[in-house]
């Protein structure tokens, strides 16, 4: 049979943002990001990483000025021993983000930074479809429990899981509620492999111009906890 070029390559549905939208309506009204980390903690749905996992690195920070920042996967040397995504002592994919975050002024803890899953992988190989699908129903409804301003996608794994393939880097998405919304990225490890102080330096300049164009201010219609709808 013939690949269908119109499914997401990730959740072969027809319309990524379409996935599970029913059972998330069903569960938004009651859910919290407690909640969510108790199922996160006993997750045991992929076995290969439960072998491999030292530990399971939950999203870090508050999310109260409205940011998210969404990567991949912990690196087996930095969440995987952390129990922290991005970790800044351990990654070097965590120090620029961290890097960035200071140059933009903003406090780390008060941002909400996450990975698509929340177990490193073997290697740190890029996530199977079937790791993939286990864990992007928790980042959905993280999502939706903190609405924040402005989703930062790094790397093509949360470009595709949260958008869809055709979405592109540097694209931005205005969210149906008018207000949130979500841009992706190069992941930073991509950025640091190309060994350029210049490459870097563009980067971060990127990055922090989307922070304080859409990241700072209010938008025109209401703070960032206004009801996030169904179509992201």
């Amino acid at each position: 049979m013939e690949a269908d070029d119109s499914k997401c390559g990730w959740c072969n549905h027809a319309h990524c943002h379409e996935c599970i939208e029913e059972e998330l309506f069903q569960a938004v009204i009651h859910d919290s990001i407690e909640q969510i980390k108790s199922e996160v903690l006993s997750c045991t749905a992929c076995q290969a990483l439960v072998k491999f996992r030292n530990k399971i690195a939950f999203s870090y920070g508050t999310g109260s000025n409205g940011i998210m920042i969404v990567g991949t996967a912990p690196s087996q040397s930095g969440g995987n021993l952390t129990g922290m995504p991005m970790s800044e002592g351990k990654s070097r994919s965590g120090k620029l983000v961290f890097d960035i975050l200071a140059e933009s002024q903003l406090v780390p803890m008060e941002c909400y930074i996450t990975n698509i899953l929340f177990c490193a992988t073997p290697g740190n190989r890029e996530p199977l479809f079937s790791e993939i699908n286990s864990c992007v129903t928790y980042k959905r409804r993280e999502i939706r429990v903190l609405k924040p301003k402005l989703v930062i996608m790094l790397g093509r794994v949360p470009m595709w899981c949260l958008i869809g393939p055709s979405f592109k880097r540097g694209d931005v998405v205005l969210d149906s509620n008018g207000f949130t919304r979500l841009v992706g990225f190069f992941h930073p490890s991509y950025i640091l492999r190309q060994e350029s102080a210049k490459v870097e330096a563009d980067y971060k300049a990127k990055v922090k111009e989307m922070i304080e164009k859409y990241g700072r201010q209010e938008q025109e219609n209401g703070p960032h906890n206004t009801q996030w709808p169904l179509g992201i």
